[in-house]
């Protein structure tokens, strides 16, 4: 997991401006923080674990003004990858998923890049389909989300994260 802290702190320093965005001078505008959130994938957070030799990252970050969340999927030695998401749950629990990541009709092998996008409140799913994205961004604020990675070999998901805020 050491290289994959590393990743992580590559991805944030490249994709992420942590300084947030500065007001123009002589504005009374406060600095904007961009909110950072972070998932560390294996098969030994699934419910139940699955022995896997796949590992990943999943890194989250809010535009400024709310209305949309960035995202970056890193894995290594993941066979066969038909799907990711986020969705709701605590670690111990399996629940809906409420945004897509990736998706391919045909199972992909990948080290490196699974997925990067954009997700807006219209791309919400299930349970949060019709909600604001700040319904979704408080479910990741409270630890209460986590990303699943699902291959051919487990379908239910090979590996997974909790999404934690970085402060």
């Amino acid at each position: 997991m050491r290289k994959a802290l590393l990743i992580a702190i590559l991805v944030l320093a490249l994709a992420v401006p942590l300084g947030g965005v500065a007001a123009a001078p002589g504005s009374t505008h406060h600095k904007a923080q961009t909110r950072v959130f972070v998932a560390l994938l294996s098969g030994d957070q699934q419910v139940p674990p699955v022995t896997s030799a796949a590992h990943g990252l999943a890194v989250f970050w809010l535009s400024p003004d709310g209305t949309q969340l960035h995202y970056y999927v890193l894995v290594a030695n993941l066979q066969d990858a038909t799907m990711a998401h986020i969705h709701t749950g605590t670690s111990t629990q399996s629940g809906p998923h409420v945004a897509t990541l990736f998706h391919s009709m045909t199972p992909v092998t990948v080290t490196g890049k699974l997925a990067s996008g954009t997700i807006t409140s219209g791309q919400l799913e299930e349970t949060l389909a019709g909600h604001p994205l700040s319904d979704l961004v408080a479910k990741m604020a409270a630890g209460d989300t986590y990303v699943n990675v699902h291959t051919k070999k487990y379908p239910d998901g090979e590996i997974r994260g909790q999404i934690q805020q970085i402060d």
